[in-house]
C-alpha cells in the first residue's frame, strides 16, 4: 500500500520523497516546529560553503557603533504561508519568543541582548550588553527562526508552522512522514516540485533498499548514506550518488572533573594511542578528514592546523589509582546513524590493553543529557558544529569551562581569551586570539577532534540538481523533475 501510495504521489513527477534517518518534527516544544531542512521557514543570514555570512531574509546589516548595535535591512516583498507580509515588527515578535523563553534559545546569544525593536519599516534593530563584532553571525540559520507570530502561544510553544520558505506545512504524522506543498508567491519564485515528502526511516538498509525500489526519491541528510554502502549504490548507475564536507567534527571528549582523566597526561596519553589514520580508514572508509583543527576546515580564515598527533608515550602514573569501571558515553541517536560504536570500541580495547576496564554506554537523549550535566562519564564521542561560522561559538560552547556542557577543564588564562576575542573589533587580532586558543586546546586536549565528516547522499532518475550545504540543509528550491526542461 505504501509503495503504491508513493508512486500515485509522484505520477506527473512533481512529487519529491525524501528519505531520512531521523524524525524531522520537533513539535510545539521545539526550537522550531520543523527542521531547518525541510525549506520551510528561514533566518536572517545563511553561511556558504566556505562558512562566509551572506544574506537571506535580511538583504543588508550594519553597526553604527562598532558592534553594540545591530541593524538588519530586511528583503522587501517576501510573505508568510498565509500571504501576509514579513515586516520588521512580524520579525520582532517572532524573535522575542527566544528572548522571553531561553529554552528556545539554543544558541545562548539572546543572554547578551539589551533589547530588539523596529525603529521604522523594514529594520531591525538589536541592541545589545556587550560590544559583538561577528554578531550577524549569531543570527545565521539556527540563530533568527523567523515565524508567523500568530503561530506562538503565550507560553512560547509552536501550535503550527507558517513560514516564508519555498515549501509550506500540509501536515505531520509523527514518526512517520512529513507533507509540504509548494508556496506559490516564494519570494525568489515558485519551486519546480509541487509537493515535499520527508519519510522518517531510522534503518540504514531500510532507506538503502527503499531508495533502489524507487519507494523513495533521493536520501539526503548527514548520516543518511552510510560509508559501507557505497559500494552497492556503485553498482546502480540509476542512483546519483553525492558527497559534502560538513562543518561538523567529530571529537573525543574528556571528563576532567574527575581521574583518570583529570590528569593532563592521561589524556594526552590516549590522544597519543589513536591512529586517527587508521581510525578514519577503518570506520569511514576512507571517506573521513582526519582533523588538523579542533572545528571544520572549511571556513579557511580559522583553519591553522593546530592539531598535532603525539607519538605514543607511556600509561602515567595516575592510571594506577583507577579501580572503577571507565564509562565511554554514547548518544543513542548519534550511535545510530554514526560509527560512534566502532570508535568507542577501538577506544575500549586501548584503555583495556593498559590494564583499565571500559563500558560503552548507549543512552537515549535525555539520559544522555543528564549523565553530560551530571558528569558520569569518563568519555563522551560526539560531534561539534560550526553553525555560526565563527569560532566564538565552539570555545564558548565545548571548551569553556561555563560549557552548557563544559568537561570540567578549567583554564582562566583561556576563559580570558575567549572574552576577548569575543569583542575584539580587529580581525588580525582577533584571528591571532584564536591561534592561541587552538594551540592550547593542543597540548591541554580537553577535547581530542578525530575527523571531519563527510557526508553522503543519493537522489534517483526522476531527479536532479539536488544539493546539500554544509550544514546538510538541502535545497528543495533550485532542485527539480529531471524531465523539466531546464530554464
Amino acid at each position: 500500500m505504501l509503495l503504491l501510495w508513493a508512486v500515485a504521489a509522484y505520477a506527473g513527477g512533481q512529487t519529491l520523497t525524501l528519505g531520512v534517518g531521523r524524525d524531522f518534527y520537533n513539535g510545539p516544544e521545539g526550537q522550531v516546529y520543523l527542521h531547518g531542512s525541510t525549506n520551510t521557514w528561514e533566518g536572517l543570514t545563511r553561511l556558504d560553503e566556505t562558512f562566509t555570512l551572506r544574506p537571506w531574509l535580511a538583504e543588508s546589516w550594519e553597526s553604527p557603533d562598532g558592534g553594540w548595535t545591530w541593524r538588519f535591512r530586511l528583503r522587501e516583498g517576501v510573505r508568510f504561508h498565509d500571504g501576509t507580509p514579513l515586516t520588521a515588527e512580524a520579525a520582532v515578535r517572532s524573535l522575542r519568543r527566544l528572548i522571553r523563553h531561553p529554552r528556545y534559545d539554543a544558541s545562548h546569544f539572546f543572554k547578551d541582548l539589551e533589547s530588539l525593536d523596529a525603529p521604522e519599516p523594514g529594520i531591525l534593530q538589536y541592541r545589545l550588553k556587550r560590544r559583538i563584532p561577528f554578531f550577524p553571525n549569531l543570527v545565521s540559520y539556527y540563530g533568527s527562526p523567523i515565524v508567523h507570530p500568530g503561530t506562538v502561544t503565550e507560553d512560547g510553544r509552536m501550535e503550527s508552522l507558517v513560514g516564508t520558505g519555498p515549501f509550506r506545512l500540509l501536515r505531520v504524522r509523527p514518526g512517520d512522514r512529513i507533507e509540504l506543498e509548494a508556496f506559490e508567491r516564494y519570494w525568489q519564485g515558485r519551486p519546480a516540485f509541487a509537493s515535499v515528502v520527508f519519510r522518517t526511516i531510522l534503518d540504514a538498509d531500510s532507506r538503502l533498499m527503499a531508495l533502489q525500489a524507487g519507494q523513495i526519491d533521493a536520501v539526503v541528510d548527514f548520516g543518511g548514506i552510510l560509508p559501507s554502502q557505497l559500494a552497492v549504490l556503485a553498482r546502480k548507475p540509476q542512483i546519483a550518488v553525492k558527497r559534502r564536507e560538513l562543518g561538523n567534527t567529530h571529537q573525543l571528549m574528556f571528563n576532567a572533573r574527575r581521574l583518570p582523566f583529570q590528569d593532563r597526561e592521561m589524556r594526552r596519553w590516549l590522544a597519543s594511542r589513536i591512529d586517527r589514520n587508521a581510525l578514519v580508514a577503518a570506520v569511514t572508509e576512507n571517506t573521513g578528514v582526519v582533523a588538523a583543527d579542533p572545528h571544520t576546515r572549511l571556513a579557511p580564515l580559522w583553519a591553522f592546523g593546530c592539531i598535532r598527533p603525539d607519538p605514543p608515550s607511556p600509561l602515567p602514573p595516575s592510571a594506577a589509582g583507577v579501580k572503577r569501571e571507565l564509562v565511554i558515553l554514547l548518544h543513542q541517536g548519534f550511535a545510530g546513524r554514526l560509527p560512534y560504536l566502532e570508535i568507542a570500541q577501538v577506544v575500549q580495547q586501548i584503555l583495556r590493553e593498559a590494564g583499565l576496564a571500559a563500558r560503552i554506554q548507549v543512552q537515549e537523549p535525555g539520559a544522555y543529557r543528564r549523565a553530560r550535566l551530571q558528569g558520569e562519564f569518563d568519555l563522551v564521542i560526539g560531534p561539534t558544529g560550526f553553525l555560526t561560522g565563527d569560532p566564538d561559538h565552539h570555545y564558548r560552547n565545548f571548551i569553556s569551562s561555563r560549557a552548557p556542557f563544559s568537561s570540567g577543564w578549567h583554564d582562566e588564562e583561556v576563559e580570558g581569551w575567549i572574552e576577548e576575542a569575543a569583542s575584539e573589533a580587529d580581525p588580525q587580532r582577533r584571528r591571532n586570539l584564536y591561534r592561541r586558543l587552538c594551540e592550547r586546546v593542543n597540548d591541554e586536549r580537553p577535547l581530542f577532534p578525530l575527523y571531519h565528516e563527510v557526508a553522503f547522499y543519493a537522489h534517483g532518475p526522476r531527479v536532479r540538481d539536488l544539493e546539500m550545504d554544509a550544514v546538510f540543509r538541502p535545497d528543495l528550491f533550485r532542485c527539480r523533475p529531471a524531465a523539466e526542461p531546464r530554464p
